[in-house]
């Protein structure tokens, strides 16, 4: 939300991108880095986790170094903008975060008039590089493929694991498989897999693999990855 000044660390599992890349890593969710949390003197520590599985030792901790703790949860695409709001709160900064979220809608809105109508898709969206873990309803995900021409052909919600058989009889005619940040040689591996899977003729044809880093990330680039979709399933004349 161009506001990584108030910033002073990240979690190990931030990838270097950007104005983040030289950040210190604070730990993550099963270690924290108390030390390093105490020499930075941090305000406001966001976690995301469900409230029923935050360490009351987390808290205990928090509260010792002063660190208010704030637990922001985006697992809708709706999600998002309420959450948007309450970092903007938090950093003193809601206009920015209001720009954001109007940006971002518009990205959405776009692809959702430009997709409506046409045929859904039947999709299976894959998050591992294993092909079986794999994308269900309820979050924000299947969301945004719903806005961008698809239909989920798996019915579950969260991010069930399947086996080769239930895949097969999803019967998909399009597969969108995320893999942020892998490189060529990880996404020649992961299409000679798919090659070897005995799909159809038109889904092998069909068959997506994504590398942008942000993709299973419910942040401010689900405009992106609904306008990739929506390109993907629904391609220009």
């Amino acid at each position: 939300m161009g506001a990584a000044d108030h910033l002073v660390a990240v979690s190990n599992y931030d990838r270097r991108v950007g104005p983040i890349a030289d950040l210190p890593r604070a730990g993550d969710y099963a270690n924290i880095d108390w030390e390093r949390v105490a020499s930075l003197r941090p305000d406001v520590m966001i976690v995301f986790m469900a409230p029923e599985r935050m360490p009351a030792a987390l808290k205990e901790k928090a509260a010792e170094y002063h660190v208010r703790l704030a637990n922001v949860r985006i697992e809708r695409l709706e999600d998002l903008f309420e959450q948007l709001g309450v970092v903007g709160e938090l950093i003193h900064e809601p206009e920015k975060s209001a720009a954001v979220a109007a940006s971002v809608r518009k990205q959405l809105d776009s692809v959702r008039t430009r997709t409506a109508g046409k045929v859904r898709i039947r999709t299976l969206i894959v998050r591992e590089p294993s092909l079986l873990g794999v994308v269900g309803r309820a979050n924000f995900l299947n969301d945004l493929l719903e806005l961008s021409g698809g239909e989920n052909v798996i019915e579950t919600p969260g991010w069930p694991e399947i086996d080769k058989e239930k895949l097969l009889a999803c019967r998909p005619q399009a597969i969108i498989h995320l893999m942020p940040g892998a490189d060529q040689a990880a996404v020649a591996q992961a299409m000679a897999a798919w090659r070897n899977v005995p799909l159809p003729e038109e889904t092998q044809k069909n068959i997506h693999i994504l590398t942008d880093w942000h993709l299973l990330q419910g942040g401010v680039h689900v405009g992106q990855t609904a306008e990739e979709f929506a390109r993907l399933l629904h391609p220009a004349p």
